[in-house]
């Protein structure tokens, strides 16, 4: 004869003197020669059998697992140009829970946004909602991508608003722009500022000529000599 029960809570069911338990991964409970016990608490529902001459026992709890480990799948993807920071990171979290927050560094540990990514080794750790948190440390190579366009900005206030304090120049900072001369004439075609390596941060225009002096309010005429690429136009400079 073949008995089939479900356990809801806790179950203690004699068998016979050859009683063998079978079970599969972690179950809460614990099994005697003669008198196997199954008691269940809070878990995910599982299958699980102990079987004897007379009895099929077909039921179980699987315990809740406190050392799930988070695993972490990043992806870095950059658009159809390459700026020098303009990767995006995809992450991929499983094993444990919805992700409630996502840190990325760099390797010196400066706090980087995730659509902002340049090439380099970059550590990104995430938390989840269950508790669980993960780190990982990967590479970002740098991509096989054309530089994108310069986005010659025509403005420059700098009056220390934060606004237009300097001339911006999109993506001059990219690998393949930085060998690059940037010149600043006033209206009378006379050379007021120039430099090379122009970076938007250390070497920039601030209103100020090649001697220091701030410049008049007025248009200036600017050339942009890039490797075998120029770009020319006007800017207004109000102090």
């Amino acid at each position: 004869m073949r008995i089939a029960l479900a356990i809801v809570c806790c179950l203690v069911f004699a068998l016979g003197a050859n009683a063998q338990t079978v079970l599969g991964r972690q179950v809460v409970g614990t099994a005697a020669i003669n008198t196997p016990t199954f008691s269940s608490t809070v878990g995910e529902p599982a299958y699980r059998s102990a079987s004897g001459e007379a009895v099929n026992l077909k039921s179980g709890f699987e315990q809740n697992d406190e050392n799930r480990s988070l695993e972490l799948f990043p992806e870095v993807t950059f658009p159809e140009c390459f700026d020098g920071n303009n990767g995006v990171l995809t992450l991929t979290a499983a094993g444990c829970g919805n992700v409630v927050s996502i840190l990325l560094q760099t390797e010196d540990g400066v706090e980087t946004a995730i659509d902002a990514v340049a090439p380099g080794f970059y550590t990104v750790t995430v938390a989840t909602d269950e508790g669980c948190e993960s780190s990982l440390l990967f590479q970002v190579a740098s991509p096989a991508l054309a530089p994108c366009d310069l986005e010659v900005y025509s403005l420059v206030t700098p009056n220390g608003d934060g606004s237009n304090d300097v001339w911006f120049i999109g993506n001059i900072d990219a690998p393949e722009y930085r060998d690059n001369t940037v010149k600043v004439f006033n209206r009378w075609g006379q050379l007021v500022w120039d430099a090379t390596q122009y970076d938007n941060t250390n070497v920039v225009f601030a209103g100020a000529g090649n001697n220091g002096q701030s410049l008049p309010e007025g248009t200036y005429y600017y050339e942009i000599h890039l490797s075998g690429r120029s770009f020319t136009g006007y800017l207004t400079l109000l102090q």
